[in-house]
C-alpha cells in the first residue's frame, strides 16, 4: 500500500502547530486523532495504521510544546491546538468531499468534545478509548494518598514524598519515560507548570457541554487504573457521565488495561472500530 506522508505547519499570530496527514491512494474518508500528553502524533499514525487499509487519511498533530510545535503546553492550550487543527482537517474533508471522523483516547477526548462543540459537531461519528472527561483533582489526591498510605504500611517507615511520587508517576503511567525534566517528549522547560496546576484545580473545559447528533462509540476496559481514579465508581455511572455529553453514544467493555497492552486486545479495538466507521446508523455497530 503506498501513503504519503504531507507534513504540515499551522501558523498563528503566537505560535505554529506540526500536524500531517497520512494519505492513501484513494481516500474515502479522514480520520482526526489528537495526541496523548507527553506523545507525539506518530505515535497515533503508528498504533491507527490499520486505518490507512481501509482507506482512511489520518490527520493528527503535536500539542504546543510537544515536537517541532512552538509555545508551551498547557491543559488550556491542548484546547485551543485541538480546535485548531480540527478547522484544517474540517477545511480538506470540505474541499475534497470526504467524511470525518474522530478519534481521541484518554486526556484527548476532552480537547475533542471542546472542539467538537465550538465548529458545531463536525464528525460524522467519534471514537472514544478510555476516555477521561472531566478532570477530578480531589479523586487524585484521594488515589495517591492511598498509595502513600499502602507503602508507608508495606515499608514499615515514612518514604520520602519525591520518591514516592516518581513511584507513583512510574505505578500510573508505564513504559513512559519521565523523570524531574520531562514526562515523554513534553519537557519541562516547554511546559507552563503553574498554568497546567491551576487549569488541573479549576478549569472546566466541558461545562455545560453536550453534543446531541454525533453518534460515538466508547471502548473502555475492564481493569483500567486510570478510570478509576478520574471516575470512580460503577461502570453505569462511568457510563452515564460520558453519555450527558454524548448522547448518543454506545459502549464495549474491553478485556484489558488502560493502554490495551495486549495485542489481541489492540486488534479487537480496531475491529470495532472499523465495523462502527462503516455501520450506517449507531444500532449497527
Amino acid at each position: 500500500m503506498k501513503v504519503i506522508f504531507d507534513k504540515r505547519i499551522y501558523l498563528s499570530a503566537v505560535r505554529c502547530l506540526e500536524w500531517v496527514r497520512i494519505k492513501t491512494d484513494c481516500p474515502r474518508a479522514i480520520a482526526f486523532i489528537p495526541p496523548l500528553i507527553g506523545g507525539h502524533y506518530s505515535q497515533q499514525v503508528r498504533y491507527f495504521r490499520p486505518l490507512l487499509y481501509k482507506n482512511f487519511d489520518i490527520i493528527s498533530f503535536n500539542y504546543s510544546g510537544h515536537g517541532s510545535s512552538t509555545d508551551k503546553f498547557s491543559l488550556e492550550a491542548s484546547l485551543r491546538d485541538t480546535l485548531d487543527i480540527l478547522k484544517q482537517a474540517l477545511y480538506i474533508s470540505r474541499n475534497e468531499n470526504l467524511p470525518l471522523y474522530g478519534i481521541a483516547s484518554c486526556y484527548a477526548s476532552i480537547p475533542l468534545f471542546y472542539a467538537c462543540t465550538c465548529l458545531k459537531e463536525p464528525l460524522i461519528k467519534i471514537v472514544l478509548i478510555n476516555a477521561v472527561c472531566h478532570l477530578n483533582p480531589k479523586a487524585v489526591i484521594k488515589s495517591f494518598i492511598s498509595y502513600y498510605r499502602d507503602i508507608y504500611y508495606s515499608q514499615k517507615k515514612i518514604p520520602r514524598l519525591m520518591d514516592i511520587i516518581y513511584q507513583y508517576m512510574d505505578f500510573m503511567f508505564p513504559g513512559i519515560l519521565k523523570n524531574r525534566h520531562s514526562f515523554g517528549m513534553l519537557q519541562r522547560k516547554r511546559a507552563r507548570i503553574l498554568k497546567i496546576i491551576y487549569d488541573f484545580l479549576l478549569l472546566e473545559p466541558l461545562k455545560n457541554i453536550q453534543m446531541t447528533r454525533t453518534p460515538g462509540l466508547c471502548l473502555y476496559s475492564s481493569d483500567d487504573r486510570i478510570l478509576k481514579i478520574f471516575d470512580p465508581g460503577s461502570r453505569s455511572k462511568y457510563e452515564s457521565d460520558i453519555k450527558k455529553i454524548c448522547p448518543e453514544i454506545i459502549f464495549y467493555i474491553l478485556e484489558g488495561d488502560h493502554y490495551l497492552s495486549r495485542s489481541m486486545v489492540r486488534k479487537k479495538a480496531m475491529n470495532l472500530i472499523i465495523d462502527f466507521f462503516h455501520s450506517k446508523s449507531i444500532s449497527e455497530a
